[in-house]
């Protein structure tokens, strides 16, 4: 389950909310990404996100998710991740 600000407002849906009370509405997007190529910091990030990771990763789950990224790194030497974030600019 997401965090229930996420759930109601977030890049898809955001021009549509804002728009009774602006005339123009621009979605500017920022293009960025991770390159990981160490297991904590990647567990420390997602577990930091108001994505309710810090409930899903626990325990037994953590052990596999931490083995799932310990292989690809072996693998591949890192990881890419997009990150999707962006603000919308508004006129009346």
């Amino acid at each position: 389950m997401l965090d229930h600000v996420i759930e109601r407002f977030h890049l898809d849906n955001g021009k549509e909310i804002l728009s009774p009370w602006f005339s123009e509405i621009e979605c500017i997007q920022y293009e960025d990404h991770m390159l990981v190529d160490e297991i904590q910091p990647l567990i420390n990030y997602i577990t930091s996100t108001p994505m309710n990771a810090r409930e899903v990763l626990n325990g037994v789950t953590l052990d596999k998710f931490r083995k799932f990224i310990s292989t690809k790194l072996e693998l591949e030497g890192s990881i890419y991740i997009t990150k999707e974030s962006g603000f919308f600019l508004g006129r009346k």
